[in-house]
């Protein structure tokens, strides 16, 4: 990774407030990739 030679494949990325956008994305194949949900530390 520090040279630049894996790429993740991340497509997309947001708060676990649209983890229903992010089920959606996959479900209907619109993403190329991973989906990230990014975790409040605070709330977990």
């Amino acid at each position: 990774m520090a040279e630049g030679e894996l790429d993740p494949g991340v497509s997309w990325r947001g708060g676990r407030q649209r983890a229903e956008e992010a089920a959606d994305a996959l479900l209907g194949r619109r993403l190329h990739g991973k989906a990230v949900l990014d975790l409040d530390a605070a709330a977990a």
